[in-house]
């Protein structure tokens, strides 16, 4: 994106009886989407026009010692554009040790969630039910440590989170909030690698773990008197050969409880593919696939795959895309009843500024 406006701060900092000014730049940008939607008959497509905007605003600064600093706020969507603020991050970059950040949502390994190559969108997207892909740290406020760049060989990077408390909600600095239910602290540690021994293969492991950090986890421990940790794993790799790229994933989700009914669940295991094709330096297209599925407790009761599939298309002209996505979700949500099988397609037109 081309910055807007450049707008010169002064921040004050003092030791003591000692004040002094230091200059940083604050960049806002911003993005417009219009959208044309097409849904099946149980998805409802009701007004299929539709609009997004973003406006972010980026500043940076460097300290005394040499490190820099930087911040960055999103306003996404909402009655109050100006009001809501979607994401925002507080960062200090410590030179060989690495960055420190402070993330009012997004975790290390919620950003390899789904990583497969895609010429837009990934193959669930468009479900306000999508399939269990990342939970734990995700969503909560944290602190994210990420190893310096080049420290270790074959691209490597290491980046570890913290979130004292899972689903508590945004606060000011200097106030405190607590979750809807009893719930503890999570944690989760990635190693991801942009430059393997083979040129073009790239991968990425991650772990984390959270202390009955689901509302129902708690529940259900509270009224059997069993509990466990809850888990998080999740592992891709990816290869890019000229114009082409493709890659596998793999991730599982344990909400921790050894006692449950039988229609509890408390195991996930999905799996993803992709292909995505750069016809030129404009135009690119891919096929996604993305499966899901909710191990139940119970003889009984039977496994659910939550099954998507995509094809989408991508044309950029300067800050002017347009993009086009078809997508098939079986199952959708995790149900099996008849409007479980969901279509959606959608035209997309974006400017980014």
């Amino acid at each position: 994106m081309n910055k807007l406006k450049t707008i010169g701060l002064s921040a004050l900092a003092g030791s003591l009886a000692v004040t002094s000014a230091y200059a940083g730049e604050l960049a806002v940008t911003g993005s417009a989407e219009v959208s044309i939607t097409e849904k099946d008959q149980y998805g409802g497509t009701g007004n299929p026009l539709g609009m997004s905007k973003v406006v972010a605003m980026n500043g940076s600064g460097e300290l005394d010692n040499g490190w820099t600093m930087s911040v960055s706020h999103n306003f996404g969507n909402g009655s109050d554009v100006l009001q809501q603020v979607d994401t925002s991050t507080v960062t200090f970059n410590m030179d060989t040790m690495g960055t420190l950040k402070f993330n009012q949502n997004g975790s290390a390994i919620a950003a390899m969630d789904d990583v497969m190559p895609t010429a837009w969108e990934e193959s669930w997207d468009g479900t306000s039910t999508p399939p269990q892909r990342t939970r734990l740290t995700s969503g909560t406020p944290n602190i994210q440590w990420t190893s310096a760049a080049d420290a270790l060989p074959m691209g490597l990077s290491v980046s570890a989170t913290y979130a004292p408390e899972v689903g508590a909600g945004y606060t000011g600095s200097g106030a405190t909030s607590a979750s809807t239910g009893t719930v503890g602290s999570a944690w989760d540690v990635t190693l991801r690698s942009s430059a393997l021994m083979i040129d073009g293969l790239s991968a990425g492991i991650g772990y984390a773990e959270g202390q009955n950090n689901t509302a129902a986890a708690t529940t259900a421990a509270t009224s059997t008197g069993s509990e466990d940790d809850s888990m998080q794993a999740n592992a891709y790799v990816k290869y890019a050969v000229g114009p082409v790229t493709i890659g596998y994933q793999e991730s599982w989700i344990d909400d921790g409880l050894k006692s449950k009914t039988s229609t509890d669940a408390n195991y996930y295991q999905s799996t993803g593919a992709g292909i995505a094709f750069n016809v030129n330096d404009n135009l690119s297209i891919s096929y996604n696939e993305y499966s899901s599925t909710k191990n139940m407790i119970g003889d009984t009761t039977a496994d659910i795959d939550f099954e998507t599939t995509s094809v989408d298309i991508a044309y950029s002209m300067g800050p002017l895309s347009v993009k086009l996505g078809d997508r098939s979700h079986d199952n959708y949500g995790y149900d099996t009843n008849t409007t479980s099988q969901k279509e959606h397609t959608e035209l997309n037109i974006s400017l980014a500024f």
